[in-house]
């Protein structure tokens, strides 16, 4: 069976070591700050910092040049806002005004980009991160954002599509997928549905994995985004194959590959939403459930041509083709 035609082509920063397992703050310092740079590292249309604070200057520059400028404090502290330039401009805002660096104090996204005064919202200061008129909190005050951990060692995998229109990053704390952020331009979507985004942004605040659920359990941190008709959030759902009223992707429980072709599942994911507006939005680009038993970590294909893809909790998502997925 014949791998899967990716929709997109894509560019990778992948294991990006961030926590070194030394010490507290370092290592949360560092996290941050390789999220940074995995996102704004890619050479056609990456994220980029739209505002920031180094707890000393805060503006609509890039002010964490180093990990040390991520600080924490219930004073003045540090911020940062990632602004797309895909088709949709959302933002994502993270702070860290909170006294201990194994919890963040805000995680939270803005899909008109309003992070700043000219959209409405404010533009931060060195003691309080800016708002947007829009903003969707995530995760906040006291949110232990790696797990609760002290010391750790992480590494981080961001994904870019060359027309900036689907970004996803995964991160792996001590082995485990602790986090996981993904904006998505939906591929096939249903007539009316302009601009249609999946939204999933979501840190696991406990030491088990993030990306090992059914559908129901990471559905509070899925969000549908439609443009038209008035732009509005949606409550997001992924869907997948099933036998009778059993899912049988998400995860699949399969012991073993296909007894005829020896390979493992690509399930095709779509998305439905709920709310004011109900039925099938579109479908996931370029992203597959896999079987919960093929192994953490596997790579796609296993000889030969080597890591096309990669298998990361029960998805499978594209690879660069050349490094292994690092977890720790």
């Amino acid at each position: 069976m014949a791998l899967p035609s990716l929709v997109k082509t894509w560019q990778f920063d992948v294991n990006n070591r961030g926590g070194l397992g030394s010490v507290q703050l370092e290592d949360h310092q560092r996290h941050a700050f390789a999220i940074k740079e995995a996102l704004t590292n890619f050479a056609l249309k990456p994220m980029v910092v739209s505002r920031s604070s180094n707890a000393s200057v805060a503006d609509g520059t890039d002010n964490w040049a180093t990990y040390t400028d991520v600080v924490w404090s219930s004073g003045n502290h540090s911020w940062i806002v990632f602004r797309s330039q895909g088709t949709v401009p959302y933002e994502i805002c993270m702070a860290f005004d909170d006294i201990t660096p194994n919890d963040s104090s805000y995680i939270g996204f803005s899909m008109s980009g309003g992070f700043n005064a000219g959209a409405g919202g404010t533009d931060g200061t060195t003691s309080a991160r800016p708002t947007a008129l829009d903003e969707v909190t995530v995760h906040s005050t006291n949110y232990a954002w790696t797990g609760n951990r002290t010391s750790f060692d992480s590494q981080v995998h961001a994904l870019m599509s060359t027309d900036g229109d689907t970004m996803m990053m995964i991160v792996y704390i001590n082995n485990i997928p602790q986090a996981v952020w993904r904006f998505d331009l939906l591929q096939d979507p249903t007539t009316g549905y302009v601009n249609g985004m999946h939204i999933w942004l979501e840190h696991s605040p406990s030491t088990s994995s993030i990306l090992t659920f059914t559908e129901a359990t990471g559905s509070g941190n899925k969000w549908s985004w439609d443009d038209g008709g008035g732009a509005q959030l949606l409550t997001a759902h992924l869907s997948f194959e099933a036998i009778g009223s059993t899912e049988v992707a998400a995860p699949v429980n399969f012991s073993q590959p296909s007894t005829w072709s020896g390979k493992w599942p690509f399930y095709p994911i779509g998305v439905w939403t709920e709310g004011a507006k109900r039925g099938k939005a579109g479908m996931i680009t370029d992203m597959w459930w896999g079987s919960a038993r093929a192994g953490e970590g596997s790579m796609y294909p296993g000889t030969g041509t080597l890591n096309q893809f990669a298998h990361v909790g029960t998805l499978i998502i594209p690879w660069d083709s050349t490094n292994p997925l690092l977890k720790a």
